[in-house]
């Protein structure tokens, strides 16, 4: 019988596959719901350590492996069934825990509610991976073949949930995952032959519960009290007018004829009027700026009083390049400064389809103005392939005021802003054209101190030897503006640029000549901070500046792209120690909560896995604690490794690929699958050390020579279309990801002769690892960059070799090998 000592002679490879592309798609599904309900910054950590539920599965398969095993098809399609039921459910449980990230500064107790819903999260997880996890041990002598159509079906799934996201909105495809598991379990029924209609009441039973707490609207995603749009809803008469999903978010548009929205972010306080009728936007809760009202014709005056206009009051007539414009206020901007065309790149297609379909009438058809050009594309992309020339390239406040000012947008990556971005956009520009980025205002100064430094470093690096001539920054009540040019800014420029800032009552902070008496006139500081460090970056004691300077202000580059990664270690204390709290808020709570989260995952990484060592059945090898040691070392290093090389090829394929959902799809999917033919493959290989080291030693060595190769490579067919890009990425991770999918099913197959009762627990560390290394990998790229994190992943699949090579019983494979 099925529930006897007896198991059935084939494992249930459907079951299994359907399973693994529902816990992936479930992963990606949460990215897209915790951005919603809570902080997008946020997600990676809560992923991560909600898959501890990996580790815990290990721990009770290791403890009960024997009973678990007799009651194999009860224990399998149970456990699936309950990943049916808590995947939909425990996201409404999270939905009601108060974590607020903002108020982590002076309420430590965030830091326990982060805890609740990563301890929420992981229990899904820990259904589906012990429903896996007892497949493969209950087949170990087939554990490739299991392994294979786990990874294979997990690829399919990220692929598919990727897909779902450009359609459905995540709350209907939360639903389905219920219901697909739930039909997994069924086939789980059937496959392993445990059929009877007394089991499948439990299943109608989930069924029922699901669709009640859809029909009553739990799988709903409010956004969180902190969130934007929720205190945007607070105010007497709002209302969401509109509402669109896609892959890059739900975009909201917000309406308000009680207490009209008005949204003018650096406007004079000498305006002589305001913008006019608005309707606010929302990405996934959090602020996008505003659609302004326009006839086609008149175009708001507001525009004129803004710090952004700054550049169109020196350059007759420009060809504009505004990137990333959000509703599209630097793109009216363009127009009323008189461009006579401009070229708007927006990589969000759902908020430019928004704009053009809903709202195309209120806005004024302003995409579709015959000067207007719209390009659907990543702005650093456009920058790295277009050969076009532009008087004038705009970066108009791309990023939310509150994130940048409360710090949580520490571990966020932007290429937009790095020194090789900068260079593109210095090398679009014709002679005497100027590069313009607006920026929130922060005191003490940082982001625009490291904007200054970049474009300062980026225009010695095309040859300008005074970059003091080049530069002009002005500052308003709450936004900055810098202007860098190629070519040396002319007297009539600089005279431009004093009388706007005169006349609309804006700051002088830097341009070429300036003198102390104008600093500080309008909108006094107690000291011109921001002033003093542009002058400091520009003299001759840059590199000294930068490092004393209490935030980092250090160009980012490509390979490590935290441009809102300010705080210092060696700063903490001291703004921890000032009184009131007052030093909070100059730190980047973004980066310590990952901190933070790293440590509690290992902390219950290492309650979940080590404990359990005191309960191991007795055994020889088992008790023989090297032999322990050494085999959860070594899945836990390959399980660190898997996931340090798969995040690098994340970062460096976003930019080729153009599109995070896009490289999300090709780089998991294109991983698991490959990984999953390896693993199929692994079988031909004989069970013994000196394949599982030239194994390990062709994953190191691919692992970097590959990423290597990338950039080159990805140069030579960047201009193909996506389709064929999507392709060549794939081709491109195939050969690594292959080899990587070999070492955990070799290695199980040896450890099932050498000590089967750490099977069930080699899965759970090797579950755990991938982990807390998906935290660890984030936290390593701020210090060492990619490149770095890739050759510490070849490092521990080389110490993972070590591993195996420290003097262990030889497996009768490996003994009649020789």
């Amino acid at each position: 019988m099925p529930d006897g000592p007896a198991l059935p002679s084939r494992p249930p490879w459907v079951a299994i596959g359907l399973l693994s592309g529902l816990g992936l798609g479930y992963e990606i599904l949460l990215t897209r719901l915790l951005s919603l309900v809570h902080w997008h910054h946020l997600v990676p950590v809560v992923i991560s350590l909600a898959l501890l539920g990996y580790g815990a599965s290990g721990t009770l398969l290791s403890l009960f492996r024997a009973g678990m095993l007799r009651r194999f098809g009860l224990v399998f399609t149970g456990a699936a069934t309950l990943f049916a039921l808590t995947a939909p459910l425990a996201f409404v449980a999270v939905r009601s825990v108060p974590f607020n990230p903002e108020a982590i500064p002076w309420a430590p107790v965030q830091l326990a509610w982060l805890l609740a819903i990563f301890l929420l999260l992981a229990v899904p997880f820990f259904c589906l991976a012990t429903s896996i996890g007892l497949a493969l041990t209950a087949y170990a002598a087939r554990a490739h073949s299991v392994y294979a159509v786990d990874l294979l079906g997990a690829g399919a799934g990220a692929v598919s949930a990727t897909l779902a996201l450009y359609w459905v909105h995540p709350d209907q495809i939360l639903f389905a995952v219920g219901l697909l598991g739930l039909v997994g379990a069924f086939i789980g029924l059937l496959e392993i032959g445990c059929f009877n209609p007394a089991r499948l009441l439990p299943l109608v039973a989930t069924v029922f519960l699901l669709w009640g707490a859809h029909s009553a609207g739990l799988l709903h995603s409010p956004p969180a009290e902190y969130k934007d749009l929720h205190r945007a809803l607070l105010a007497p008469g709002s209302q969401i007018e509109a509402q669109s999903v896609g892959p890059m978010g739900v975009i909201s548009a917000v309406r308000n004829d009680r207490v009209p929205l008005r949204y003018a972010p650096g406007l004079s306080l000498r305006a002589g009027s305001g913008p006019p009728e608005q309707r606010g936007l929302f990405i996934d809760g959090d602020s996008a700026g505003a659609i302004t009202r326009f006839d086609g014709t008149h175009l708001p005056q507001y525009l004129a009083d803004l710090t952004s206009m700054l550049p169109y009051q020196l350059l007759p007539r420009p060809r504009v390049l505004v990137l990333e414009p959000g509703g599209g206020t630097a793109v009216l901007q363009a127009l009323a400064g008189g461009a006579v065309a401009v070229d708007v790149v927006e990589p969000n297609a759902t908020l430019s389809g928004l704009i053009r379909g809903p709202y195309g009438a209120f806005s004024g058809a302003l995409y579709d103005l015959p000067a207007v050009h719209l390009q659907l594309e990543d702005a650093r992309r456009f920058l790295d392939l277009s050969d076009t020339s532009f008087d004038l390239v705009i970066v108009d406040l791309v990023d939310t005021q509150d994130a940048t000012a409360t710090g949580l947008a520490a571990q966020r990556i932007s290429y937009l802003y790095t020194r090789e971005a900068f260079r593109s956009m210095l090398n679009r520009l014709a002679p005497g054209g100027l590069l313009s980025i607006t920026r929130w205002l922060q005191l003490p100064p940082r982001d625009m101190l490291r904007l200054v430094a970049t474009a300062i470093m980026a225009l010695e690096d095309i040859g300008v030897r005074d970059p003091a001539r080049h530069l002009a920054v002005i500052r308003g009540w709450n936004t900055t503006v810098m202007l860098a040019s190629p070519s040396p800014l002319s007297d009539e420029s600089v005279q431009g640029i004093r009388s706007f800032a005169r006349t609309r009552s804006f700051d002088l902070v830097h341009h070429p000549g300036l003198s102390p008496e104008d600093l500080n006139r309008f909108n006094r500081l107690e000291t011109p901070l921001l002033h003093e460090g542009v002058a400091a970056l520009l003299s001759g004691r840059r590199d000294d500046f930068i490092n004393a300077y209490p935030f980092s202000i250090a160009p980012v580059t490509d390979d490590r792209p935290f441009f809102f990664r300010y705080s210092r270690w060696r700063n903490l204390g001291e703004w921890l120690s000032m009184p009131g709290g007052l030093g909070y808020g100059q730190i980047d709570w973004g980066y310590w909560v990952l901190v933070a989260a790293a440590l509690q995952a290992l902390v219950l990484g290492l309650v979940m896995i080590l404990w359990p060592l005191r309960y191991l059945p007795s055994g020889p090898a088992v008790q023989h604690k090297p032999i322990v040691f050494r085999w959860l070392s070594y899945f836990a290093l390959i399980g660190l490794g898997y996931l340090f090389v798969e995040v690098a090829y994340l970062q460096h394929l976003q930019r080729f690929l153009g599109h995070p959902v896009h490289t999300l799809a090709a780089v998991l999917g294109g991983f698991l699958s490959f990984s999953g033919l390896g693993s199929a493959v692994s079988a031909r290989l004989p069970g013994s050390r000196r394949a599982l080291l030239g194994v390990l030693g062709s994953v190191a060595g691919l692992a970097v020579v590959t990423l290597t190769m990338l950039p080159p490579l990805m140069g030579w067919v960047s201009s193909l279309s996506m389709p064929f890009r999507f392709g060549f990425a794939v081709v491109l991770i195939a050969p690594v990801a292959f080899v990587m999918g070999i070492p955990f099913p070799l290695a199980l197959r040896m450890l099932a002769v050498q000590a089967p009762p750490l099977l069930p627990l080699a899965w759970g560390v090797n579950g755990c690892a991938s982990v807390v290394s998906a935290v660890t990998a984030a936290l390593l790229a701020m210090a060492v960059g990619f490149r770095g994190v890739v050759l510490c992943a070849a490092c521990l699949y080389l110490l993972a070799g070590a591993m195996v090579v420290s003097r262990a019983p030889a497996s009768p494979s490996e003994s009649s090998a020789g």
